[in-house]
């Protein structure tokens, strides 16, 4: 949340237009995180910890979470490092998934209805499921429903909404206000995929966001040509 904040305000000063300012921004993005990341790791912690070394431990943990490979197997072993690894773990168990069912699998996926199969169990809601209908990952959850091709639309569509907000060319402070935090979302959407299932979370709100940026745009421009 702290990294979407951050991403918001460079929107909101208008350093995400492609332009020297977004160069700056990417440099001054990097910094921050670079910073932020030697701090956190260089901080002494474990699982037992409480209170804001607990907090510490959660990011340090959230990074190896996502990119660090893990023995699927081995890791059942012990519960508490499953939990620590979980969404690499649930992403690969869909990737084998799609693997297993052939090319046509990874074309156009296993279906919106399908379940990925996690060869263990979770505890949700007071119940135990052995499969989910949906993974943290956004990305692969897309790839696992729909496919490359389902794949290569989600991140059309994100790159899209970027992209097509970059050269507009006005004078109403409003309009660039929002086509700024259009911008913004996009790079929301982008960063969001990795953690909470993008935009096909239930609740989410970044695409409905975007729509309500996108309606305020022609509202303040029929504003402007009525008046």
């Amino acid at each position: 949340m702290f990294i979407i904040l951050f991403i918001y305000f460079l929107g909101y000063k208008g350093y995400l237009f492609l332009n020297k300012r977004f160069i700056k921004a990417i440099f001054a993005f990097a910094f921050t995180i670079a910073t932020f990341g030697f701090i956190v790791t260089n901080i002494e912690t474990n699982r037992d910890s409480k209170g804001l070394k607990a907090f510490i431990y959660k990011t340090q943990n959230s990074l190896t979470e996502l990119f660090e490979p893990i023995d699927t197997k081995n890791i059942l072993k012990d519960r508490r490092v499953l939990w620590e690894h979980w969404r690499a773990y649930e992403a690969i168990k869909a990737i084998d998934q799609v693997n297993g069912n052939g090319f046509k699998a990874w074309i156009i996926g296993m279906g919106f209805g399908s379940q990925i199969e996690l060869d263990t169990y979770v505890n949700l809601d007071g119940k135990k499921f052995t499969k989910l209908p949906s993974i943290h990952n956004g990305f692969i959850n897309v790839l696992f429903k729909s496919g490359i091709l389902g794949l290569m639309c989600y991140v059309f569509f994100i790159f899209h909404i970027f992209f097509a907000h970059q050269k507009i060319l006005t004078k109403d402070r409003n309009i660039s206000l929002m086509h700024k935090l259009i911008i913004a979302s996009s790079l929301y959407m982008l960063v969001n995929s990795f953690v909470i299932n993008g935009i096909f979370r239930p609740g989410e709100f970044s695409i409905f966001l975007y729509g309500a940026l996108v309606a305020s745009i022609y509202k303040f421009k029929k504003s402007d040509s009525t008046t």
